[in-house]
């Protein structure tokens, strides 16, 4: 079965030293005055002009498809994971394409390529789910974890950043001003809270991509945000819940066991009955 194939693989030591060297091998892309040498300037400068800055007069209209998105979920829950599933998939095209593309004076047409690919792995995993149908979505229960991944997720998904100065501001009006729902960092802690609610009843490879992924953003985004510019030190608290669910998803997707690989004789046998 391939699902076991991706399993397994997921787990390979050399996946993840492969997964890493990506790092450092995928170069931005800018139609002029491209660079090596700036390599750092041109990712920041796209991400900070892109497509998402953009649209942030359609940000409101964003948080009530969100919150019916929620409803939904609540409501019906497992009933209806194959919608959940494909509405995830395009949210996450969706930040792939606002969040990670920019045409300005400075660079042309530019793009942050690691992080394209690395939403289009993400995208792919859960739309590889149709098939699979591993993932369940159950509602959260009264039980500490599933407490503090709501009070985590609340947080992210109401943004409550005042952006000029950077500083808190938990006013209520936020939550539709922020755009979170046009966020990859903002959406993912959702969408894992949403599969550890039903663990051990998921994807494993859905949900080990996808928090390899938040791992590597989320790592980026506390290093920027508290290393480099600390002055914008809350922009790194609202990327913990990212960075922390993730790891923690990481490490709870090992507790399961491996895939066995499917044997040719048990192929055979279901093949004769």
């Amino acid at each position: 079965m391939l699902y076991n194939k991706l399993d397994n693989t997921t787990r390979k030591w050399w996946f993840y030293t492969l997964f890493i060297a990506l790092q450092f091998l995928i170069p931005p892309f800018a139609s002029h005055n491209f660079s090596f040498n700036n390599w750092g300037d041109m990712v920041s400068h796209t991400l900070s002009h892109s497509f998402s800055m953009d649209i942030r007069h359609i940000y409101p209209y964003g948080q009530y498809v969100l919150i019916a998105f929620l409803l939904c979920w609540l409501i019906f829950g497992n009933k209806i994971k194959q919608i959940i599933n494909i509405l995830i998939a395009l949210s996450v095209l969706l930040f792939m394409l606002i969040q990670n593309i920019a045409i300005t004076e400075k660079y042309g047409f530019s793009m942050v390529t690691l992080n394209i690919i690395l939403f289009l792995m993400v995208a792919l995993v859960w739309f590889y789910d149709l098939k699979e149908q591993k993932n369940t979505f159950s509602p959260p229960k009264p039980m500490v974890l599933h407490i503090i991944l709501i009070l985590a997720v609340v947080f992210t998904l109401w943004t409550p950043v005042h952006w000029n100065p950077i500083s808190p501001d938990f006013s209520p009006n936020n939550f539709f001003i922020n755009g979170s729902a046009f966020q990859f960092c903002m959406m993912i802690p959702l969408y894992l809270s949403m599969l550890l609610f039903s663990f051990p009843k998921v994807n494993l490879v859905t949900l080990r991509i996808t928090v390899l992924v938040g791992l590597t953003i989320g790592q980026y985004n506390l290093a920027f945000y508290f290393i480099f510019i600390p002055e914008m030190w809350w922009m790194g608290i609202m990327h913990l819940p990212l960075f922390l669910i993730s790891l923690y998803a990481f490490f709870k997707s090992f507790k399961l066991p491996q895939a066995a690989p499917l044997q040719a004789s048990s192929l055979k046998n279901d093949a004769e009955k």
